[in-house]
């Protein structure tokens, strides 16, 4: 691989990164709104916010497993697709699509996360340890955008599903250009 090659797959590696938490962390800031228009009660806007934990929890040794099956640098792109899924059943599926669209995002960005450093390892094994730096600060990055953004989001496209829905763009960005890579 040549220098522009590397730095090219560099770049999509952090894009995707930066994706990895951003659509989890952008239902936070909107929980209120979610909870007067889905009727949710305090019990069931505490198990919103521990679903993504759990799916992720899950995720990683389900991602360790399907490679078995799939090749790694596609499994991703599958795996940000079902997250994409899961935004838009999330935005737009009501109760049932806001815990099982979190479950789906939580399953997707998992397996995607507990598998590109692999792929990263195989590419730049010589940068392993910048790139996992770089990893961690772009999962955290991509956390406080998606908090920070959520709530203008939301105002400026019109309420909260239209605001959620929104954060599967970057991901269909991110695995389109992951794909392109493939």
């Amino acid at each position: 691989m040549n220098r522009s090659q590397r730095i090219h797959f560099i770049i999509i590696f952090l894009l995707v990164s930066i994706n990895l938490r951003m659509a989890f962390s952008a239902a936070d800031p909107l929980l209120v709104s979610l909870m007067r228009d889905l009727g949710l009660g305090i019990s069931s806007s505490g198990l919103f916010g521990l679903l993504p934990v759990m799916a992720l929890g899950i995720a990683a040794p389900l991602g360790a497993r399907l490679v078995a099956w799939i090749r790694p640098g596609f499994l991703i792109i599958y795996a940000m697709l079902a997250a994409v899924v899961g935004v838009v059943w999330r935005s737009y599926g009501g109760i049932v699509g806001l815990f099982g669209g979190t479950v789906i995002i939580g399953l997707g960005l998992g397996i995607a996360g507990s598998i590109i450093l692999g792929v990263v390892k195989q590419v730049e094994k010589a940068h392993l340890p910048t790139l996992m730096s770089a990893y961690t600060a772009c999962v955290s990055l991509g956390t406080a955008v998606g908090t920070g953004a959520s709530t203008p989001v939301a105002h400026w496209l019109g309420g909260w599903q239209q605001g959620l829905v929104f954060w599967g763009l970057p991901l269909l960005l991110a695995a389109a250009l992951w794909g392109e890579l493939m």
